[in-house]
């Protein structure tokens, strides 16, 4: 029965993603090049791992980790930053619990049917 393996699989990456929203914001100077690769245009893996050998500076911004239970530790640095940025931040948390709630709202979904 291909649609209730395919209703199960979606439950449980959902689950899987609902488990805590990250939301890092850096600045800093970095160098780095950009593939054509549409899946995975920005290796920001690859870009901070470079920044540390290649003496790029990378500041860490703002973080905000918020758990399933809706525990949320937060990190804003004390040090000026660029304008807009810590504003960028919190728009990216908002949009980040705006998906977890459509997840959420999916995932419910899929269960009303079973």
């Amino acid at each position: 029965m291909p649609g209730l393996s395919d209703a199960i699989q979606a439950l449980k990456t959902t689950a899987v993603d609902l488990t805590s929203l990250e939301v890092i914001t850096l600045t800093g100077d970095l160098s780095a090049s950009v593939s054509g690769d549409a899946d995975k245009i920005v290796d920001w893996t690859k870009i901070v791992a470079d920044a540390k050998t290649a003496g790029g500076k990378v500041t860490l911004v703002a973080t905000t980790k918020i758990a399933l239970d809706g525990d949320a530790v937060q990190y804003v640095t004390s040090q000026p930053v660029p304008p807009g940025l810590i504003d960028a931040h919190k728009a990216a948390v908002e949009s980040g619990q705006k998906v977890r709630g459509e997840l959420v709202n999916f995932a419910l979904g899929i269960m009303q049917k079973l």
